[in-house]
């Protein structure tokens, strides 16, 4: 094998990938294992035990309040992100930029442009929302999100645009600089020979022999090591990625991503100066323990109280023959008051106390996990207030950690599948090139956000009624060009204009129209029945002269 990494250039980290996985996932354990901690008393299949195999017996908790608290939790990080009905992103112009690479033109035109560059942009928002929907997105996403809250990292990765991978963090290691960017990612994965290029399996069923002779396809496997690392300046980094096995590049494995790598790996809480971020489920550990050791002493306690033994007093008058014999509502002899007895649990009070103890706990959790909150509807539309009440309640439930997601891990799902939209589509149309270069910015809506166009197209609809009440409908004509209010109420909606919206010549064609309409329709009765008589007398001289000349004879006798 090759284990040369001189020659390799930027495909090299110094080292067999191999080794220095197994070097650094030591520094993983401490994190893994609180990881797999709090996953036993919230969700155990998030981070299964080691050396866990397909089928295994995971275990189980005494509780289901930890797994509501990552499911509600994860369904409305999902929510926020990934508004319904609304895209996931907003493509904003930066009109000085705009107005500078057109100085050219008059101003009229500028704002006609910059009205067309809109509609087409929020065209373009919505055609990659519509895309986004026919793609697992949104549901790899509350996986992503299950994973960040139980174990505080996880890795995405993005390659087909359909299908985005979510991976643990028992699978990958990671190397960061001093402020939280990810310098590499080595990622372990079993791979079927039938998987890596034809060459490089046939070498490895020769050169492993007594592991894959005899075995099914499906049976012969290999561990290797997929690297993604980023190079280039601190401004303008970009990435590449390889696979090693035992040091060995796989060929064909080599591949440049440019500015967004395909393996992110993600943290919730970040540690900067460390590899590794911390889960939100750590921070209500004591909260988390109380319920699970709650639960798990009222489970006991019921299981005491619904143990039922009767005692018969020895010597006494009732006879214990007759009390097995007897059926329901039958006659026994005997004091049975004073003979018969039954065994009784007196721990009311102490199952109370922990009984209350473990629903405080609860409501803690619930309201740090928003499990308290109905403002979350599947609608399509949902109020501005709603909106504004579930961001707020994430933000100040969470301390402000929503807002670090949103331009953290939201930020590179989002962006990293418009470049795979772009390069599935190559015909979406490029703004940049069309309306000068940077002048284009795009942002990540983050719930309340969504709803910027909608709040646009409303801000209009009061200021054209103002207009009206204030100027009258005739002088809000004059001030306000319908043309563009429509245009603008359109992009505030979503809606595509092509076909649907005029352009000036054509209204003004439209209008010249029905004006030489209106006049024809206005001229004097007298005049069109002349015209009309006129043109009736016209045709019944031809008529005449047609019949003549069939005849031989002329019309006037000739």
């Amino acid at each position: 094998m090759d284990y040369d990494h001189k020659d390799r250039g930027e495909y090299s980290l110094g080292e067999p990938a191999a080794a220095l996985y197994g070097r650094l996932k030591t520094k993983r354990d401490a994190v893994l294992s609180t990881a797999r901690e709090m996953a036993t008393i919230t969700i155990p299949s998030l981070f299964p035990p080691e050396g866990y195999q397909s089928g295994d017996q995971i275990g189980e908790n005494n509780q289901s309040v930890g797994a509501q608290c990552i499911n509600t939790l994860a369904s409305k990080l999902m929510y926020v992100a990934f508004p319904p009905n609304r895209p996931a992103m907003r493509f904003e112009l930066e009109e000085y930029k705009l107005k500078k690479e057109n100085d050219g033109l008059s101003e009229d035109d500028k704002q006609v442009l910059l009205s067309k560059l809109n509609v087409a942009l929020a065209s373009l928002e919505v055609t990659h929302k519509r895309r986004m929907e026919a793609t697992r997105v949104r549901m790899a996403y509350v996986t992503y999100m299950k994973q960040l809250e139980a174990g505080g990292n996880a890795a995405w990765e993005h390659e087909k645009i359909g299908d985005p991978v979510v991976h643990r963090m028992d699978t990958y290691v990671v190397k960061r600089n001093k402020r939280g960017e990810q310098l590499f990612v080595i990622l372990e994965e079993t791979l079927l020979l039938e998987d890596l290029p034809k060459e490089f399996a046939d070498r490895m069923r020769e050169e492993r022999k007594i592991d894959f002779e005899g075995k099914a396809p499906w049976e012969c496997e290999i561990t290797t090591h997929r690297v993604c690392k980023t190079v280039g300046s601190k401004d303008a980094p970009r990435y590449i990625e390889w696979s090693e096995y035992e040091g060995e590049i796989i060929p064909g494995s080599k591949e440049d991503q440019d500015d967004l790598p395909q393996i992110y790996a993600g943290w919730l809480i970040p540690q900067y100066g460390e590899d590794w971020g911390r889960s939100y489920a750590e921070e209500y550990r004591g909260d988390h323990y109380i319920v699970e050791n709650g639960y798990a002493a009222l489970q006991d306690g019921m299981a005491a109280a619904a143990w039922t033994l009767f005692g018969v007093k020895p010597g006494g008058s009732t006879k214990l023959a007759d009390l097995i014999k007897a059926r329901n509502l039958k006659w026994v002899t005997g004091d049975l008051v004073n003979d018969v007895t039954v065994l009784r649990v007196d721990k009311g009070s102490d199952f109370a106390f922990v009984d209350n103890t473990t629903a405080k706990a609860e409501r803690r959790l619930a309201r740090a996990y928003l499990m308290v909150s109905s403002v979350q509807r599947d609608a399509e539309r949902v109020t501005a207030e709603e909106w504004v009440q579930l961001t707020g309640e994430l933000d100040e439930a969470m301390g402000g950690l929503h807002s670090v997601i949103a331009q953290t891990i939201q930020r590179h799902v989002v962006m990293k599948f418009l470049a795979l939209h772009k390069k599935e589509e190559p015909d979406l149309p490029d703004f940049e090139k069309i309306a000068g270069a940077d002048v284009v910015r795009t942002e990540i809506v983050t719930g309340v956000d969504a709803l910027s166009r909608s709040h646009e197209g409303a801000s209009l609809r009061r200021l054209r009624r103002a207009l009206v009440e204030d100027l009258g409908p005739e002088g809000a004509a004059r001030v306000m060009s319908d043309i563009e209010y429509a245009r603008r109420l359109a992009a505030s909606e979503g809606v595509q204009t092509a076909g649907l919206i005029l352009e000036d010549k054509d209204i003004q064609a439209n209008d010249q129209s029905k004006l030489q309409t209106g006049i024809a329709a206005q001229a004097a009765p007298g005049v069109i029945e002349k015209v009309a008589g006129t043109m009736a007398e016209g045709g019944k001289e031809a008529l005449l002269q047609q019949q003549a000349q069939q005849n031989g004879v002329m019309p006037n006798g000739n």
